[in-house]
């Protein structure tokens, strides 16, 4: 395959960008058969919701027919599609990543007889470093193409598949950072990327800590966040890791004021009590001393990057997703 290098640069795509989607699959054509949208998105890290997207949103479909008649993905459509994620990627809108590989000039591919593949395209169980990469390059592609159907899909299904902690660890928080660090190199555009995102996550936790049943504990966990800190996603991820260990939690959310959580500890007498901090801010440790005296006797853990070393005698201070879990399920039981 080959792409006029001069047209691209009219659409302002880079020669690294066009050359490395020419490298990627210029030994991997689909054929004259063509590949079904699952295959596709197999080989392209994306889920086959993003690919339909694409297709009605931007035009970036499948041009071939099979011979039954069924629409299928030419070498060429694969390579637009290749270099319209490349350049996403690079920070393009979707938009404007889609027109400029639909205008980029790409010459036939050489004709290989590779069958379609026909099988649906599922979360991937990745055992593997390489495959972990491809389950977050699915998700952004999703994310920036503000497809929640298909990242909620592609996140329910890891979930499913996986658990909360693998999800959390390997998949979530590595395209959260992702694109937090793309927001900044912006100057700031984008944050509807992030807010799509982080909302379609909640939901998938939360539908998580819904279907849990029977639980262990008789007095629930309480988790909030610290008195001036904004985010909870974190919390909804350690209440969703314990359901799935039926522990009941009780989330008091971001921003929770001093006195309203010494007013639930004193209302529920918590079994145990998770306190997170995101800044260095927020990682105030007087709010230990405060709730000192509402708490019954039960572990107090203070979870996030925003707490320092210097903690009172008696608050445990995880250094994960798996300790806290860990630390929590020995507190209740």
């Amino acid at each position: 395959m080959a792409l006029d290098a001069n047209h691209a640069h009219n659409s302002g795509v880079t020669d690294e960008a066009v050359a490395a989607s020419q490298a990627a699959l210029a030994a991997d054509d689909p054929g004259p058969l063509g590949l079904a949208v699952a295959a596709v998105a197999q080989r392209l890290g994306m889920a086959p919701a993003t690919l339909r997207t694409w297709d009605r949103r931007y035009g970036l479909g499948p041009s071939g027919r099979s011979v039954g008649g069924h629409r299928r993905y030419t070498g060429q459509d694969v390579l637009r599609l290749d270099l319209a994620c490349r350049l996403m990627r690079q920070g393009f809108a979707p938009a404007d990543a889609a027109r400029a590989a639909i205008e980029a000039h790409i010459d036939p591919a050489p004709a290989q007889d590779i069958p379609p593949v026909s099988h649906e395209w599922q979360a991937p169980a990745p055992d593997s470093p390489e495959q972990a990469a491809a389950a977050v390059r699915g998700l952004l592609h999703a994310a920036f193409g503000l497809d929640a159907p298909a990242a909620r899909g592609l996140i329910k299904a890891t979930l499913e598949r996986r658990g909360v902690v693998w999800t959390w660890d390997n998949l979530l928080v590595p395209a959260l950072v992702e694109i937090g660090r793309r927001w900044e190199a912006s100057g700031g555009e984008g944050v509807e990327v992030e807010h799509l995102i982080s909302g379609v996550v909640e939901s998938e936790l939360q539908a998580v800590i819904a279907s849990a049943k029977a639980t262990i504990n008789t007095r629930p966990v309480l988790l909030a966040s610290a008195p001036d800190d904004l985010h909870n996603l974190a919390l909804t991820a350690i209440a969703a890791a314990l359901s799935e260990r039926h522990i009941s939690t009780r989330i008091l959310g971001a921003r929770t004021p001093i006195d309203a959580l010494q007013a639930a500890i004193r209302r529920i007498g918590p079994s145990a009590i998770v306190l997170w901090s995101q800044l260095d801010s927020t990682g105030v440790v007087d709010v230990f001393a405060e709730i000192a005296e509402a708490r019954a006797q039960c572990a107090v853990l203070a979870v996030g990057p925003g707490w320092g070393a210097d903690l009172p005698a008696g608050v445990e201070r995880p250094s994960d997703l798996v300790d806290t879990v860990t630390r929590v399920t020995a507190a209740v039981r």
